[in-house]
């Protein structure tokens, strides 16, 4: 984190109420700054690519590749990406019936 400077955070969701709620958490706080919302995983690495945030919230159940394929692309294009880069995984937790 850059200091004194809002930490840059992408918010990657499908669900819209959960891209949301994210956001509504992190509101409050001046240290956040959400520079982008994706709904799916083609989406998310292209704006991390482009953004570089600072940190990342991912879920692990997108469109078009999960979020453990995103972080694959990622630190295969080495791009934009440094050694303090945060990553935080979040996931709605599904019970079988």
């Amino acid at each position: 984190m850059r200091s004194g400077l809002p930490i840059r955070t992408i918010i990657v969701d499908d669900e819209v109420l959960a891209r949301r709620k994210i956001r509504a958490l992190l509101q409050p706080h001046r240290d956040f700054q959400v520079i982008a919302e994706c709904s799916a995983g083609s989406e998310a690495v292209t704006q991390i690519l482009e953004l570089k945030p600072d940190l990342l919230f991912l879920d692990i159940r997108i469109p078009e590749m999960d979020g453990f394929e995103v972080l694959r692309k990622l630190s295969r294009s080495r791009c934009g990406t440094s050694s303090s880069r945060r990553r935080t995984m979040s996931t709605p937790f599904e019970l079988s019936r």
